[in-house]
């Protein structure tokens, strides 16, 4: 059986525990400790103390992007395989044929239609200079009610009711990037504010659809 050495609280785990879920694949799951002083299981196996970390077979692989590779040439896909990874996906990415100015006004546009409220716009250069794409802004929407049933769940979690909207330049127009809040379901587990911020995913996606 594949093991996989990991932590619940790694992004490179989920990502591997990810594609190793839309490929229908059953593993082994080693916790290892949080002091990596403390990881001599996984030092010995893999010649150092960083997750993720597969071991199949006579085969180890020590890096995220590694051992995705590998499992996509090694196991075949399932007849589910597109629809695991579609629920799976941490975002979704429209391409319009129009700059990120135009798009930024139409997507405020679709937005107040759908009564989703811009929280916030951050320009690309207030958040990495000279890093991110030319025209980029963050956006940040919300819905009063959502931010309601949230802090009513945990007022410990207000980070949880906005979902980040990516603007930035392309080749051929433009993009919009909407994030989904993973950090509700790693992080907090609150089922109430979950399927608080599920629905208002779920709105967004349908409004930026309408793009």
């Amino acid at each position: 059986m594949l093991k996989l050495f990991q932590v619940e609280w790694c992004p490179a785990c989920h990502l591997v525990r990810q594609v190793m879920t839309e490929l229908g694949l059953s593993y082994e799951a080693v916790n290892v400790e949080a002091d990596y002083d403390e990881r001599e299981a996984l030092v010995a196996v893999s010649g150092q103390e960083r997750v993720p970390v597969l071991v199949d077979g006579d085969a180890v692989i020590d890096d995220s992007q590694a051992i995705i590779e590998h499992l996509h040439a090694t196991y075949p896909a399932r007849p589910d395989t597109a629809e695991q990874a579609s629920r799976g996906r941490f975002r979704i990415v429209l391409k319009l044929d129009v700059p990120p100015a135009a798009a930024l006004t139409r997507l405020r546009e679709v937005l107040t239609a759908a009564e989703i409220l811009v929280v916030a716009e951050i320009p690309g250069e207030t958040i990495a200079p000279g890093r991110l794409p030319v025209g980029y802004t963050l956006v940040h929407a919300s819905a009063p009610e959502t931010a309601a049933r949230v802090f009513q769940a945990d007022p410990t979690i207000a980070a949880a009711v906005t979902i980040p909207i990516a603007v930035y330049e392309t080749e051929s127009g433009s993009e919009i990037a909407v994030t989904k809040p993973l950090a509700t379901a790693w992080l907090y587990g609150v089922p109430a504010a979950n399927r608080a911020t599920h629905a208002l995913t779920e709105r967004v996606m349908r409004a930026v659809r309408e793009l």
